[in-house]
């Protein structure tokens, strides 16, 4: 009886899903259908009818709100966010569904950024960015303190990155492993492809690992990965390289090219563009939580064959891939105890909360049905008996006890044997 009615009872939610996700699919393309009609647009694909010429806008621009009539009835579970499966349809460079319809932020970058960790403590990292000219651009925070005690190193938590006007998370990004990353997003690198051997993929230090790129709700974007010490490599959400740099040292500088052309994306130095300092020379009162600042400059874009991570709306892209790959290998060997020991405390406590809380009800329960025989005494002669409105009265004496009572009462009175005189007659 149990498993057929949990049985019903997942049914009726997984129907729900479904009539949710229906509903704003179709709201969201017919919304899209009314403004098409008021501008006399009719998207079908890459066609597009408008009093503006379409010849001035990208083909791949086109393509990130132009999608195939096919994609319009997508499968419901491609609308959940929990795996890479979506925008079949679009480029490899492309904004998730969820910043299409301004539920994250897009960050904007200039020519120029400069990124830098502000602050560190035993429970979470700060940094920001913002341009030559100190104009804040962006913040980036990483939580040290969750209810997940048993990820030991620091590399396992998110790095969230936050529009600097609202304070909205716009990106969050996170370290796997190439099992991990496959379980959650089900991604991984291409056969053949740069990097895919996992003998020589070491990301970081010595060990295997993916950085991987998702939007404030969750949607896997694009993955960060280097397969080996000297190389840093950009994949999209479907396991294409879009960009990749060679990791220079002693002066960390990595010069973004796409492939096959190796025409220069943008370039990222620490601690900034033509400084040309060796990383063991660079003043430690600016590294916060051994994060060393970092300054990215991209390259004019605009010509035929330019990538679209040069364009003002995408250039977040390689910003964020180099700042978490700088968050993370300051990060490979530190342990935040302090926090760590805080959240088993908090964690074990609220475990046994629940455990003695689950437990009072039960008993609770269990003596609303049987109650303790200390208690009914209380009821008669308790606190309880001493207050009429609460006491509970006695059970009444037999009947036959209460006829030789009314019997002996008569006849204390004089009364018994005697028949009653009728109302109203004299003695």
């Amino acid at each position: 009886m149990v498993a057929k009615a949990l049985l019903i009872l997942k049914a009726f939610v997984l129907a729900s899903f479904v009539a949710h996700y229906e509903a704003v699919s179709s709201l969201h393309w017919s919304d899209a259908s009314g403004l098409a009609g008021s501008d006399e647009i009719s998207i079908r694909g890459q066609s597009a009818k408008s009093s503006i010429s379409s010849g001035a806008i990208p083909d791949w621009k086109v393509g990130l709100v132009a999608t195939e009539e096919s994609s319009r009835h997508a499968a419901w579970w491609q609308n959940l966010g929990i795996s890479s499966l979506w925008g079949g349809d679009l480029p490899s460079v492309a904004s998730s569904p969820a910043q299409n319809q301004q539920r994250c932020p897009v960050l904007k970058l200039p020519d120029d950024t400069v990124m830098a960790a502000s602050s560190s403590s035993w429970m979470s990292l700060q940094g920001k960015w913002y341009t030559p000219t100190s104009v804040d651009i962006a913040t980036f925070d990483q939580n040290y303190f969750g209810f997940t005690p048993w990820d030991w190193n620091a590399t396992a938590k998110y790095v969230n990155f936050r529009a600097a006007s609202t304070g909205q998370v716009a990106v969050r990004t996170r370290l796997y492993t190439d099992a991990a990353i496959q379980r959650a997003y089900t991604w991984n690198v291409p056969v053949g492809s740069q990097g895919a051997n996992n003998s020589v993929a070491r990301v970081i230090d010595e060990e295997p690992a993916n950085i991987a790129l998702m939007d404030c709700v969750g949607n896997l974007m694009y993955v960060v990965r280097v397969p080996n010490p000297e190389t840093i490599i950009l994949y999209s959400r479907n396991g294409s390289i879009i960009t990749s740099a060679v990791i220079e040292e002693p002066i960390l500088r990595m010069q973004f090219v796409v492939p096959p052309n190796s025409y220069l994306v943008a370039t990222a130095e620490a601690p900034g563009i033509n400084a040309k300092m060796p990383v063991n020379q660079i003043p430690k009162d600016v590294e916060f939580g051994n994060v060393l600042p970092f300054e990215i400059q991209f390259a004019p874009g605009g010509y035929n064959g330019s990538s679209p991570l040069m364009d003002p709306e995408f250039r977040w892209v390689l910003a964020v891939a180099v700042q978490a790959f700088s968050v993370y290998k300051a990060e490979r060997d530190y342990t935040p105890w302090q926090a760590l020991l805080l959240s088993w405390i908090l964690c074990i406590s609220t475990y046994l909360l629940s455990i003695a809380a689950l437990c009072s009800v039960a008993f609770m329960i269990y003596r609303c049905v049987y109650p303790h025989h200390e208690d009914r005494l209380k009821d008669h002669y308790g606190k309880i008996a001493s207050n009429p409105f609460f006491a509970v009265p006695e059970r009444p004496p037999h009947r036959d006890q209460m006829a030789m009572q009314s019997r002996q009462y008569a006849q204390q009175l004089g009364l018994h044997g005697k028949s009653m005189m009728p109302y109203g007659t004299l003695v």
